[in-house]
């Protein structure tokens, strides 16, 4: 284990001290405030009753964990999910978050409550854990204050808001940094276990990305930051923080690791990996957030075009402001080293995040372990969010220390006001006449909104700019507190998008009528071939695109009554059959496995990543998959004859076998075979399958590369077919053996972790 040495000095037990500094007057307050504004920013939710119901969400998380919940409450493991595409891995599949604590709030809550409050908790979670960060690093109370809120409200956290995994797996990146941090700092050997439990509540949330962004986060801070200490034991600390948190984790990443294997995802290539990254004309919405958008009024243009609900990585005016001044007051401070990590690893985070616009992404995706199995360049915004936001906290640390002159900045900053205020004027007032002068181009009322939008976002900038200014002159760091959150505010809040769970209806008759018509050995498919938020439009873009300038049909109407929402959720929409254990070939899923692709696609599968398309599945796929009916908007209509699910073949011929028990991890099937002949299931070929045959095991073979299959010989059999994964077992086991280990451990060195030392972050 890394060896620190103790310190002298005043004597409290190593784990109630930190516990007594959170719950002590000093930090309480601090906390209740974080609690307050985290409040007022869902203001919809805690004081409205309304709830969060949009994106991923929506069309992913919410139909997956009910499914998933259903089965726990009722005592069972959900290691399978038969209900899309021809079977899936649910535990393997790590979006699905099973083992994620604030997952908890599925068992108690109806879904909605459950998905809205988790996301609460994770957002005052994210500020609390930056706030006590800062706190480590000595950092002011009203510092530490000023990162907690640049944080918890920045750009990429409310826009993960529609992003349950995403979310889930970046709120507790400061947790993580403050237990590493203190485990070259302090001499107690508790902090590299909490940095390993952190670690694993980040990868236990669902999503790989902000998990892999944070263990590069962490090797660099292990490398740069402490000098004075040998690079040997920081190295060995990080060494076993990272294995103690694979083995906690293994029960989740050894599943996802072989699906990943046998999915889409080992097949990402460099145009699909860099597909979502960041314009750099986008860059300026850093600063501006509308500068290529007026969402209200049904406007995009530019590179935003087709962008609008992407994440907009606004830095915040008031942070900006605070860096800048800051820079010029390093060069005496301890926290130098740590203002200039955090901005190395700021612009990293931007070259990370321009993907296929520089060439320095291609090098890395080819050398670089692991980031070539990730799409989207841009969610490295993350790094660049909490890097402003930690570097917001040592800015107005340092500026409240020092002495700051308003005079020599208001010569240089008053004409660049007088000139914003001569365009605001303009633009509200005067722009037509200005307009026929000069354009040739768009209509007047397009080009004003554009005009106007770019005016007042400058405007509110600088105001808030001038406002930043005018606190630190006269050392008000209190109300930086209220102007950071206000600059959010203003600017990310929209990116919240919350209904009345009075407006939600996800009772569907046709489901409970499919629930009467099919049987253990049929499927159905619905040919309108749409996600929650997909089909006619884009629900999602409609959700902030209003009219006059976008063909929207998302009305003020549509968002009291979600009439088009309900009547898709009704009609089984992708995967909302999972809550009501009805089977679908399709389906929409963050995995698709290869085989089952290319069995639709008759080659190296050029089909979407998360779900294929209605017209994959022509008339001989549906016979083979046992589609005895579609679902269509005029109602249920049988297909006829199709093959059935279980089938003896023989010399071309099909004859049923009969499915006895239909289990999601067992199924019982009895078969009559003339002579040697084969039985074919029309279930996904996977690792873990096991059958036998009239008690005796058989080998599994796939069908078509798709389906399972097994030879069997004339006469009648009974087959079984159980779901027993070795990457499960596996896994679990090491994860068992993993907490066994540290607890052990730590019982041994009980008496030094609770010896009486003093602790100096």
């Amino acid at each position: 284990m890394p060896h620190h040495s103790k310190k002298s000095g005043s004597s409290f037990s190593p784990v109630s001290n930190w516990l007594v500094t959170i719950s002590s007057s000093a930090h309480f307050w601090p906390i209740v405030l974080l609690a307050i504004l985290t409040g007022i920013f869902f203001y919809q939710v805690t004081l409205g009753g309304q709830v969060l119901f949009f994106g991923d969400n929506l069309s992913l998380r919410l139909p997956s964990a009910i499914y998933g919940w259903q089965r726990i409450s009722q005592g069972q493991l959900p290691l399978w999910n038969p209900h899309i595409f021809i079977g899936m891995p649910y535990l393997a599949d790590i979006s699905n978050a099973i083992f994620y604590p604030l997952s908890l709030f599925y068992l108690f809550l109806s879904p909605l409550q459950a998905l809205t409050y988790q996301t609460i908790a994770s957002i005052f979670i994210s500020g609390l854990f930056t706030y006590l960060y800062c706190h480590a690093l000595r950092l002011n109370r009203f510092a530490a204050l000023s990162a907690a809120i640049s944080y918890m409200f920045c750009s990429t956290l409310i826009h993960y808001t529609s992003y349950a995994n995403l979310l889930g797996s970046s709120v507790w990146l400061p947790l993580t940094l403050l237990a590493l941090h203190q485990s070259f700092t302090s001499p107690h050997r508790y902090w590299w276990l909490l940095t390993s439990i952190s670690l694993s509540l980040q990868i236990t949330a669902g999503h790989p990305q902000p998990v892999y962004y944070t263990a590069l986060l962490m090797a660099g801070y292990t490398l740069c930051l402490f000098p004075f200490s040998s690079l040997l034991n920081r190295l060995a600390t990080l060494a076993l923080i990272l294995i103690a948190s694979l083995g906690l984790t293994a029960a989740v990443l050894i599943p996802s690791l072989e699906l990943t294997n046998l999915s889409t995802r080992s097949q990402i290539n460099y145009p699909a990996a860099t597909l979502d990254s960041l314009h750099p004309a986008l860059l300026v919405r850093f600063l501006l957030p509308s500068f290529f958008d007026q969402p209200q009024l049904g406007m995009t243009w530019g590179p935003a075009w087709r962008h609008i609900s992407d994440n907009r990585g606004y830095l915040g005016i008031v942070s900006l402001v605070l860096i800048s001044l800051g820079w010029p007051l390093l060069s005496d401070s301890p926290y130098r080293r740590y203002y200039y990590f955090f901005i190395a690893t700021s612009l990293i985070a931007i070259i990370l995040a321009l993907g296929n616009f520089t060439p320095i992404y291609h090098l890395l995706f080819n050398y670089l372990p692991g980031l070539n199995h990730f799409r989207g360049p841009a969610e490295s915004l993350l790094v660049l969010n909490f890097s402003v936001a930690f570097l917001t906290g040592i800015s107005l640390h340092i500026l409240s220390k020092s002495n700051f002159h308003l005079q020599p900045i208001i010569k240089y900053y008053a004409p660049t006001v007088l000139l914003v205020l001569i365009s605001f004027v303009i633009a509200n007032f005067y722009f037509d006449q200005f307009w026929h002068a000069i354009s040739v181009f768009h209509t007047l009322a397009r080009d004003q909104i554009i005009f106007t939008t770019i005016v007042t976002d400058t405007s509110l900038a600088l105001l808030l700019s001038l406002a930043t200014l005018i606190l630190i002159h006269y050392h008000r760091p209190v109300f930086f507190l209220g102007l950071i959150f206000v600059d959010l505010y203003l600017h990310n809040a929209s990116q919240v998008f919350t209904i009345s769970p009075q407006t939600i209806d996800t009772s569907s008759i046709q489901a409970h009528q499919l629930q009467r018509l099919l049987t253990p050995a049929d499927r159905f498919i619905s040919n309108q071939d749409l996600e929650v938020f997909t089909g006619l439009g884009n629900y999602w873009e409609n959700m902030t695109i209003r009219p006059p300038f976008a063909d929207s049909y998302y009305t003020p109407q549509e968002k009291s009554s979600a009439a088009i929402l309900n009547t898709r959720l009704q009609s089984l929409a992708l995967d909302w059959n999972l809550p009501y254990h009805l089977s679908s070939p399709n389906g929409y899923s963050s995995f698709l496995l290869t085989r089952y692709l290319d069995y639709l696609d008759g080659q190296v599968s050029s089909l979407p990543q998360n779900s294929p398309p209605v017209s994959a599945f022509t008339d001989t796929k549906l016979d083979e998959l046992s589609v005895r009916y579609l679902l269509t908007p005029t109602g249920i209509i049988p297909r006829g004859s199709t093959l059935p699910r279980a089938r003896v073949i023989y010399s071309g011929q099909a004859t049923p076998a009969q499915i006895l028990l239909d289990q999601p991890e067992h199924l019982s099937i009895l078969a009559q075979a003339t002579s040697a002949s084969q039985l074919v299931l029309a279930d996904s070929y996977y690792p873990g399958w096991q059958a036998k045959v009239d008690g005796q095991p058989a080998t599994i073979i796939p069908y078509q590369q798709a389906f399972r299959s097994l030879q069997l010989s004339p006469g009648t059999h009974q087959i079984e077919f159980t779901f027993k994964p070795r990457s499960w077992y596996l896994g679990s086991r090491i994860s068992l053996i993993t907490l066994l280990t540290i607890t052990i451990y730590f019982w041994i060195i009980r008496h030094d972790l609770f010896a009486s030392t003093t602790h100096h972050p």
